[in-house]
């Protein structure tokens, strides 16, 4: 939602960008733990023709996908005992 604001101020401001511009810009700058979703995405699909909704969309898939992963794996510490 922030980067659709972003995007529409520039528009008002007389900046025309394309989505597969700004599709690019949003695979460069994403975290760390986005990463291998974004190279995944670069190698797998067409980002010419893809809009910034689309990639939204997936991000958020990978996103929920790790948040139910994060849930299910338990303890993130190992535990030691004493012999």
């Amino acid at each position: 939602m922030c980067i659709n604001s972003l995007v529409d101020t520039l528009h008002k401001l007389g900046k025309k960008m394309e989505d597969s511009r700004v599709v690019w810009k949003i695979l460069r700058v994403l975290l760390r733990k986005m990463r291998r979703v974004a190279v995944s995405i670069q190698m797998l699909l067409d980002l010419n023709t893809m809009t910034m909704e689309e990639l939204i969309g997936r991000l958020r898939v990978a996103e929920e996908e790790d948040d139910v992963e994060e849930d299910s794996a338990g303890p993130t510490c190992l535990l030691l005992t004493k012999e």
